[in-house]
């Protein structure tokens, strides 16, 4: 038998993670699923945690995945002119992206989020050479410095912002701009 991953020891900030989790879980599950994360689906089951509780409606499920699908496209788009590229999913949670995207081992992929949520990444997901878990605060100012900078560089924030305050949010914007040398963000 097999035991569940404890999900008890997460802040509720870093709880967010698992509704965007079990929407794109239950997307997989329909017969015409929007993004098909079939990942999801296996991560969630791993975790010892409320899912049907959550009461997650179909346009919760629909947005979700529509969000997913849509910045997994602009990935693609940007790692294919940029075979060099850096990815950083900000405030990342157990998104599988990199493996949906499965960018060329030249691509560095970086999933910041808080400490709690990265160590439960870091048992959950399948581990790959080129994908790199920062465990950090966006609201701290050092969250950049383990990224490499020289490099075209693409960040991602699914749903993230809507968790920060103004000043978080003009601070991360700042850090960008000062660490990165060129690329594009894309955000919802």
């Amino acid at each position: 038998m097999v035991m569940a991953i404890a999900t008890t020891g997460l802040t509720p900030i870093e709880q967010t993670a698992l509704l965007t989790l079990y929407a794109r879980a239950l997307d997989s599950r329909w017969p015409r699923p929007i993004l098909g994360d079939e990942l999801a689906d296996h991560v969630a089951a791993k975790l010892d945690y409320d899912f049907a509780g959550l009461g997650v409606q179909s346009s919760v499920i629909c947005q979700a995945a529509l969000r997913a699908k849509m910045l997994d496209d602009r990935i693609r788009r940007f790692v294919a002119e940029h075979p060099n590229a850096v990815v950083v999913d900000l405030g990342g949670g157990l998104d599988s992206a990199v493996h949906r995207v499965s960018p060329p081992a030249t691509v560095g992929w970086y999933s910041v989020d808080l400490p709690g949520i990265s160590a439960l990444r870091d048992q959950v997901l399948p581990p790959l050479p080129q994908a790199h878990t920062v465990a950090a605060s966006l609201a701290d100012p050092d969250w950049a410095d383990a990224i490499p900078a020289d490099r075209p560089t693409m960040l991602v924030a699914d749903g993230l912002f809507a968790f920060l305050t103004e000043p978080v949010i003009a601070g991360i914007f700042r850090r960008i701009t000062e660490h990165f040398g060129s690329g594009e963000l894309a955000f919802n």
